[in-house]
């Protein structure tokens, strides 16, 4: 964007105010000042253009009106990430959580920021990924202000990305995580759902010894997929007995396991709730020569886009279990959305949008085997 910069002692005196904002608002655009930085003080914006001070003031005061800046007591005036224009190639910063070397690729991350690629996309903005591995909050944050974003999506669990996100005006939304302690929109999965849904399932059809082969006490998913378990058991009136209840991240949780099912009173069904928790159970049932589905029924958890992979594959030739699904694409719109909606109304309070799961049904074996 051209902005005309002749000393404003050529411009009339009424409009020297707007016409100083226009330019000062220019800088902000076009990125000669970031977000974070001052901007120049009054006098030195009045020695700089030729204006008076009451001028400047008032240029400086139209900006903070446009949300561009923000008044600090003995600072001045503070840039705001608003100035960042998305259809200017500014992007969205996609803060993906801290992992193990490969291990987010490999899993949840690469589906996840594709979608939130396309969905960015669909609106003509592009995505800025940053990686949370090994790096401070504080370089997090830098690497979203150097690059330009307007507002922040995170898969980190680090409540200092979201506070120092807020302390630079970048509008965040959380992605299935959640963190309690700060007040910011969050996009999760509807986990207490999809466990009252998966464990409705088997008490339909008849199971009355159910286990639970799963996180317990690690954080929301584990939460909210066993509180929704344990609900609709109890309204049956049954539920997950001390020794039908294993924490799959214990030390020797698969030998548990296996004892478990080896029992003559072993339980009938065992919900398995996480992707690597339920091929864990596969291994086991099938290392004691039960059958999936008639021995015992393992009921898992996927993704929409994830299913083949992660459920279906195990199962060539057989009948494939339930399993209770959701949407990656469904969660990257809505993050995506409720960014697009705060930056349009910063001022709104906090949401949390749960993302609706269902359950996908046995598949009978193919005639085929493949």
């Amino acid at each position: 964007m051209h902005t005309d910069r002749r000393p404003l002692a050529d411009v009339g005196r009424k409009r020297r105010a707007a016409v100083l904002a226009e330019t000062l608002r220019a800088d902000i655009v076009e990125g000669r000042v970031r977000a974070g930085a001052l901007m120049p003080g009054e006098r030195e914006l009045s020695a700089q253009h030729l204006v008076a001070r009451m001028t400047a003031r008032r240029a400086l005061k139209t900006l903070e009106g446009q949300g561009l800046v923000r008044t600090e007591s003995g600072k001045g005036y503070r840039v705001l990430s608003r100035g960042n224009d998305p259809t200017q190639g500014c992007p969205i910063a996609f803060v993906m959580a801290e992992q193990a070397d490969g291990q987010y690729w490999a899993g949840f991350g690469l589906p996840l920021l594709k979608s939130l690629q396309h969905a960015a996309e669909q609106r003509g903005w592009s995505l800025l990924g940053v990686g949370a591995a090994g790096q401070s909050a504080a370089r997090v944050i830098e690497q979203c202000i150097s690059g330009r974003a307007w507002g922040l999506v995170t898969s980190t669990y680090d409540p200092e990305v979201i506070c120092l996100a807020a302390r630079a005006e970048l509008p965040v939304v959380m992605i299935d995580t959640w963190e309690p302690n700060v007040e910011v929109d969050v996009v999760f999965q509807n986990g207490f759902l999809g466990g009252a849904q998966a464990a409705g399932y088997l008490v339909e059809h008849g199971h009355r010894r159910i286990a639970w082969y799963g996180q317990i006490n690690e954080g929301v998913h584990s939460a909210t997929r066993l509180g929704g378990a344990l609900t609709t058991l109890g309204r049956h009136g049954l539920e997950l007995s001390a020794d039908c209840r294993i924490d799959a991240l214990r030390p020797g949780a698969e030998t548990e396991l296996e004892r478990l099912l080896a029992r003559p009173d072993r339980p009938t069904a065992v919900l398995t709730l996480w992707g690597p928790h339920f091929r864990e159970a596969v291994a086991v049932a099938r290392k004691l020569g039960l059958a999936i589905g008639r021995d015992v029924e393992l009921l898992g958890w996927t993704t929409v886009e994830q299913y083949d992979q992660t459920i279906a594959s195990h199962f060539r030739g057989e009948r494939v279990p339930p399993a209770v699904e959701w949407s990656i694409a469904d969660m990257a719109e809505m993050a995506i959305d409720r960014l697009a909606s705060r930056r349009e109304n910063p001022s709104q309070p906090a949401v949390t949008i749960n993302i609706q799961t269902k359950l996908r049904l046995p598949v009978a074996a193919s005639v085929s085997g493949t």
